[in-house]
């Protein structure tokens, strides 16, 4: 079993929820391109 991870924090630069959920979907997809147990974020 493998996982990748995409996390967001929420920081100042966010300024709503669809952002915030853009950016773990961008970092998860970034996670699944590197390779297999990555976490990106």
């Amino acid at each position: 079993m493998t996982v990748s991870i995409g996390v967001a924090a929420l920081r100042g630069e966010i300024e709503d929820a669809l952002e915030f959920i853009k950016q773990a979907d961008t970092h998860l997809f970034a996670a699944k391109e590197g390779g297999r147990n990555r976490v990106v974020g």
